[in-house]
Formats: structure tokens, C-alpha cells, sequence
């Protein structure tokens, strides 16, 4: 038997954790347990790392699914099935600087077993809260789950600059605006191109000004990077 390490955790199902790091666990976990955390560090927030020491479950029958929300207040009324239970996130926010108010961190179909720690999930959220959630059905139990969360300082999303984009949330870097394009803002998600009649040669351009009218006799389609023949 693995020894219960609740003394050493918070309290389930007990409203919001804002300690800067701390730990929650269950383990072993018990038949039928239900049970979830709700995770915002105090502000400044600019985001958090999740660090597993320990996740093992039954599979396809006990899991483990994880959320990130805008706020703690959309974390609290999220239902396990992804669905934010209030009718609206008191904060009064819709998005998250463009993006949904939830993000899945871990799914059920994710929640399986690790005997390598090399493999344990290391998670990093630039949302301001999350949502953990633990079922058990009424057979079988595990080791259950064990990890650390801390807040990060002075990290957290920067917008793209000038010149350049990102279409899509998550971990990827913000991309240069091509040949043939520009972005005049930050934070853009596309690149505009160059019009009809003209060109370019300069790529992360910043401005109109890189797109070149077309000399005579010749023409260009949008977003071009040279003459068409």
C-alpha cells in the first residue's frame, strides 16, 4: 500500500488555492472518488508550471482531466465535461486576449499511466487559473496523482511585434510576416499583402511603404514577391 498523502495537500473541492506554489494530490486514491483543485496563484499572474511527481490511473476507467481557465471564478463553474456551469464568468470576460475562456490541458483519453519520470507531464499555462479534476469508478485504484504547481515571474505572453504574426494559441513562436506581406500592429494574427499592381522584396516588413507599384507593361498579383512574367 502506498501511504495517503492528503496531510500534506489541500483540501478538495475547497474553494481557490492562491499560494504563489504549492501541491495537490491523492494518493492512493479510493473507489468512486470525485473529486477536483482549483489553481490561481495571487497577481501578479502571468501563468504557471505544472509539474507531475506522480500520475498513474486505471486506464479507460479512472482519469484524470485538466483546465485552464481565464479566471478562477470561470474555473470554479466548470463542469468536468468542459462546460462552464455559470452563465457567464463574473470577471465579464469572454476571451482570453483573443482566445477561448477554457483550454484543455489534459484530456481523459490522455490519462494514462507513467513508469518513467522522465515522462511525468510538465505543463506550462499562460492562463490565470486551472481546474483539475480526479475520477475513480467503483473497481481498481492506482497510485493516483502527485504535483507541484508555481507561479511564473516576469514571464507570461508577449504580443507578436510589428512584422510579424501568430493564427493559433499555444506554445508556438510568432512567425514572420513573408515576402510579398506586412503588419503594421502587434498582436496580429495574419500579415496583410501587398495589392494588386505591386511587389515586394523585404520580408517582416512593418508597412505598406515595402510594397512596390509594378513597373510599366507588367503587373503583379496580391502578396507577390517578384513580377509576374
Amino acid at each position: 500500500e502506498f501511504a495517503r498523502a492528503l496531510g500534506n495537500c489541500p483540501a478538495v473541492n475547497s474553494g481557490v488555492l492562491t499560494q504563489r506554489s504549492g501541491k495537490f494530490c491523492r494518493t492512493p486514491y479510493e473507489n468512486q472518488d470525485s473529486m477536483s483543485w482549483v489553481i490561481s496563484p495571487s497577481e501578479p499572474n502571468n501563468g504557471m508550471r505544472i509539474r507531475f511527481q506522480t500520475f498513474e490511473v486505471e486506464i479507460n476507467y479512472d482519469h484524470c482531466t485538466m483546465y485552464a481557465c481565464c479566471s478562477a471564478a470561470a474555473c470554479l463553474g466548470l463542469t468536468e465535461d468542459g462546460v462552464i456551469a455559470l452563465a457567464r464568468d463574473p470577471t465579464n470576460q469572454t476571451t482570453c486576449y483573443g482566445q477561448p475562456l477554457v483550454s484543455v490541458l489534459i484530456t481523459k483519453e490522455q490519462s494514462w499511466n507513467y513508469t518513467n519520470d522522465e515522462e511525468l507531464p510538465v505543463i506550462d499555462t499562460s492562463y490565470k487559473a486551472v481546474k483539475v479534476f480526479l475520477y475513480a469508478d467503483v473497481s481498481v485504484t492506482k497510485k493516483g496523482i502527485v504535483a507541484h504547481w508555481e507561479k511564473f515571474y516576469g514571464r507570461g505572453c508577449s504580443s507578436c511585434t510589428a512584422g510579424s504574426y501568430k493564427a493559433t494559441w499555444g506554445t508556438s513562436p510568432c512567425l514572420p510576416c513573408s515576402i510579398g506581406s506586412f503588419s503594421t500592429t502587434t498582436a496580429s494574427s495574419s500579415c496583410d499583402l501587398c495589392s494588386s499592381g505591386t511587389y515586394s522584396v523585404t520580408a517582416l516588413a512593418t508597412s505598406s511603404a515595402v510594397c512596390l507599384a509594378c513597373p510599366d507593361f507588367s503587373d503583379a498579383s496580391p502578396g507577390s514577391a517578384g513580377l509576374a512574367a
